[in-house]
């Protein structure tokens, strides 16, 4: 299962049943979108000490208003709605096919693998 719709679902779903759940953020915008939801589900379910999954490298330089974590806690954006705008050089950078880092696949596979904390895969995309 995935997307908003279903996270949503499943929360319910596993609140009633007294399942904890991880949402899993890997990506750029999920990545980025997984900590409001999470406050969501405390809001509607009253859960508490909720884990959620978030890869940091993949959002830095990304977003306007990146997901904030501090020792070990979501912090709630002030910008309004998601909080989810990409700053434009990012969108430029990333637009396919002809963008600087998708034109050339393998270059933009050793940038992202250099980043800290990127796991070790050999492709990207």
């Amino acid at each position: 299962m995935g997307g908003v719709n279903e996270l949503f679902a499943i929360v319910a779903m596993a609140a009633k049943f007294g399942v904890p759940v991880c949402p899993h953020g890997w990506g750029i915008g999920l990545g980025q979108l997984v900590g409001p939801m999470a406050i969501l589900d405390q809001a509607w379910f009253g859960s508490e000490g909720r884990w959620f999954e978030y890869l940091e490298f993949l959002q830095q330089g990304v977003f306007r208003n990146p997901l904030v974590v501090r020792d070990g806690h979501y912090q709630p954006s002030s910008a309004s709605g998601w909080g989810i705008e990409m700053h434009a050089e990012f969108l430029e950078r990333c637009r396919y096919p002809d963008g600087r880092d998708t034109a050339d696949t393998a270059a933009a596979d050793r940038v992202a693998a250099a980043q800290p904390g990127a796991p070790p895969c050999l492709r990207f995309w």
